[in-house]
């Protein structure tokens, strides 16, 4: 099969060498390794690389590969975007994206992750992360009662090293929670953590927007959400996080991991599977109405 590109041909042989032919002004005939020839009519002005330029376009070829292996790779070993501490920050290599760093506070609830992480080059990389909450709301209130909801995130470690790369740092990692249910939304607010971040409500939903850029190696802990809202009249309140797939994700973040070409950055989408529930406050029974007889 012979491929015409502009000024060169490639012409694959039956022995799989590559033979380059480019087209160069010098003269009438065809000159090669091994000198001038004028039997090849129809390719005045002809350079045959047959050797150099295999070698060339194997080492482009081999490139592209590498480019095509190594964000897949990259990202096969960001999955332990946190850890516990007890793991070696230098070589996180499982495929969890996140796990608690140290021991899961007291009253924690334990989200596992499905992440998809997408590569600039090569197919959708799939992996885990592990996130663990402690969740605080009142058992019970009455209907139309104030009730507040807090979720306080425990604190997570970013790998330095993953799958043999360097992870340099996350970034523009937002996490998003639905307004509790059977309630009235009245206003939200973070405190504590130690990355900035800010607090959008105005998609009918709760999405907390992280700021900083974290580096790898390092250990960071998103605010606590505290969300105010009105008792409705009857069933429970509970909390919960958003995300049902990865076109519908509940966490969103960017890996950038260094490589032979550059750092990458990989897009990774998540959502809680199964969907966890943080708080459940029971709303009583309508208020009874005491009637005070006046004497």
């Amino acid at each position: 099969m012979t491929v015409v590109r502009d000024d060169f041909m490639w012409n694959r042989l039956s022995d799989k060498s590559e033979t380059l032919v480019f087209n160069l002004p010098i003269g009438d005939g065809v000159v090669s390794p091994d000198g001038p020839s004028a039997s090849s009519p129809g390719r005045p002005g002809c350079v045959i690389f047959s050797q150099a330029m295999e070698k060339v376009m194997k080492s482009a070829v081999s490139l592209l590969a590498r480019i095509a292996v190594i964000a897949p790779l990259a990202l096969a070993g960001t999955c332990s975007l946190v850890s516990p501490a007890t793991a070696d920050p230098e070589d996180m290599t499982s495929r969890s994206l996140a796990a608690p760093a140290g021991a899961v506070p007291a009253g924690a609830t334990t989200v596992t992750f499905q992440c998809q992480g997408t590569p600039p080059i090569g197919g959708p990389k799939h992996l885990t992360m592990t996130v663990a909450l402690v969740g605080r709301a009142p058992a019970s209130a009455n209907p139309r009662d104030a009730v507040a909801i807090t979720l306080t995130p425990s604190s997570q470690t970013v790998p330095s090293r993953a799958g043999g790369y360097r992870v340099n740092n996350l970034h523009d990692l937002t996490l998003l929670t639905p307004f509790p249910t059977n309630s009235t939304y009245v206003s939200s607010s973070l405190s504590g953590g130690t990355v900035n971040a800010t607090l959008d409500d105005s998609d009918g939903r709760l999405a907390i927007n992280v700021s900083d850029t974290i580096p790898g190696g390092s250990t960071f802990t998103l605010p606590a959400i505290t969300t105010n809202v009105t008792a409705g009249t009857s069933g429970t309140i509970t909390s919960t996080l958003a995300g049902t797939s990865y076109d519908d994700p509940g966490l969103t973040l960017t890996a950038n991991v260094e490589s032979p070409i550059g750092p990458l950055d990989i897009p990774i989408s998540c959502y809680p599977a199964p969907v966890p529930t943080f708080t459940t406050t029971t709303i009583k029974g309508a208020r009874s109405e005491v009637a005070t007889r006046v004497r």
